[in-house]
């Protein structure tokens, strides 16, 4: 870490989890496989490695036990794939060569339809929970946002009625279709927002 150009130096600790043997291997497969996509082969390094967890942080022991602090990776994590889901599927990152005004409007309109899709997820999402105990998916719900952007613009451009109808529309969706998949050895995200 810099500060005023000096370097400072932070505390860290390092915690270190083993993987069971059978999710280890599982792990080795599906890097062998990955790395023959490639045309390459698996590094000796990550051979060495590749049953090991390991979580580097400057949170401190007496503040948060390591299994606690593994929880809360888990639920980072959830943040890390939001952005994610924003990338792919809002497309940010994709640009064409254009005047730099016209680029401040095309950033501008791709944030601001995320913004206005985020809260409609969260709406959804609170009535999923609430009414059916069902976690959604960030990743389906805002594929789906894409694939209605057509009836998205439509409404903007009819005004505050039409949106109003956009938006009861997409709660209305079944939730089933959106449900997250829950893996029966990852806690789901319900579960990790209760241990906090």
């Amino acid at each position: 870490m810099f500060i005023s150009g000096k370097p400072k130096k932070l505390p860290v600790r390092l915690l270190i989890e083993l993987f069971p043997e059978d999710k280890k291997q599982k792990r080795l497969e599906n890097a062998h496989k990955e790395a023959k996509r490639k045309g390459r082969k698996v590094g000796k390094c990550y051979k060495e490695r590749y049953g090991l967890n390991l979580f580097i942080t400057n949170i401190d022991e007496k503040m948060m036990e390591g299994q606690k602090l593994r929880k809360l990776y888990l639920l980072r994590w959830q943040v890390e794939l939001m952005f994610k889901t924003w990338k792919s599927i809002g497309e940010i990152h994709r640009i064409k060569k254009m005047k730099i005004e016209r680029f401040e409007s095309y950033l501008y309109a791709k944030l601001l339809w995320i913004v206005i899709n985020w809260k409609v997820f969260w709406q959804m999402q609170i009535c999923a929970i609430k009414n059916k105990s069902v976690v959604l998916s960030a990743y389906k719900v805002f594929t789906t946002f894409k694939h209605r952007l057509h009836e998205f613009r439509q409404a903007i451009a009819k005004g505050q009625k039409a949106m109003g109808q956009y938006i009861d529309d997409m709660m209305n969706v079944n939730v089933q279709k959106f449900k997250v998949e829950n893996r029966k050895e990852r806690l789901s995200l319900l579960e990790l927002i209760e241990t906090y």
